[in-house]
């Protein structure tokens, strides 16, 4: 029974220490963020990079109180900066947001402030900064563009000529129709390129710190019913062996 008592206090005593350890230390900001201060760098995002072309995403993890305070400040932020939202996600307990997953553009130029503001405004649990550099390929696609240009200009021109027979000139204008067809083309690559350069990606996880009890009470209670299934059968058995024992002494 000794054993038993021991065996049960020793889970209870490494589930606490498990829970504690989960919980973290909860460190409280002015704005009532809380999470597990990191030591987060707020060093610069956007490098100085000589006329390149870099794609920026920025993933954002952040421990607040109140879940909904923080999206609608950043909401704003994003705002005030010429952003926009492009996708959000919510989940709710109870009538609360107790998580949502933000995903904003922000100008480029202005990224920087807004990463500050995100990690001002709650506890930073895990940050990473993603860089593309597309460079080349928007220079390829610009050049194509040029010689497209160039090309259908000539074409244009060929086809005024008035010594070009009816067949000649239906082949000149389905060129130019192929032409013009890749020039949109190209220039929706590189507006695409425009929007990727000019507005980085910003994903921001926000979602309240687990509390102890949250954590601890429901490995508690597997506890207890672990043991109380245990004694159950093993005191049964126990008790029968006895009494089994008992009966062959006195015979």
């Amino acid at each position: 029974m000794k054993k038993i008592l021991k065996w049960i206090a020793t889970c209870f005593l490494s589930l606490l220490c498990f829970a504690l350890t989960a919980c973290g230390v909860a460190t409280t900001d002015a704005r009532g963020g809380v999470g597990i201060s990191l030591g987060g760098s707020t060093d610069p995002v956007v490098a100085n990079s000589l006329n390149r072309k870099i794609v920026y995403t920025v993933n954002l993890s952040l421990n607040a109180a109140k879940v909904n305070s923080v999206t609608t400040a950043l909401n704003a932020k994003s705002a005030e900066l010429g952003g926009y939202i492009e996708r959000t996600d919510e989940d709710y307990d109870g009538g609360t947001c107790i998580y949502a997953l933000v995903t904003y553009r922000i100008p480029t130029e202005k990224l920087d402030e807004f990463v500050s503001c995100v990690e001002g405004n709650g506890g930073v649990t895990g940050k990473t900064v993603y860089t593309a550099d597309i460079t080349n390929s928007y220079v390829d696609a610009t050049a194509r563009k040029e010689a497209l240009l160039g090309e259908r200009l000539m074409l244009q021109t060929l086809l005024n000529d008035t010594t070009l027979t009816a067949g000649d000139k239906v082949s000149i204008i389905s060129k130019i129709g192929e032409v013009e067809l890749e020039l949109q083309i190209i220039e929706q690559t590189i507006g695409q390129y425009d929007a990727m350069v000019n507005y980085s990606t910003v994903c921001v996880e926000i979602m309240q710190p687990v509390g102890f009890w949250e954590i601890f009470l429901p490995i508690s209670l597997s506890v207890v019913g672990a043991a109380g299934i245990f004694s159950a059968i093993f005191f049964p058995i126990r008790a029968a062996k006895k009494r089994k024992k008992k009966a062959v002494q006195e015979n």
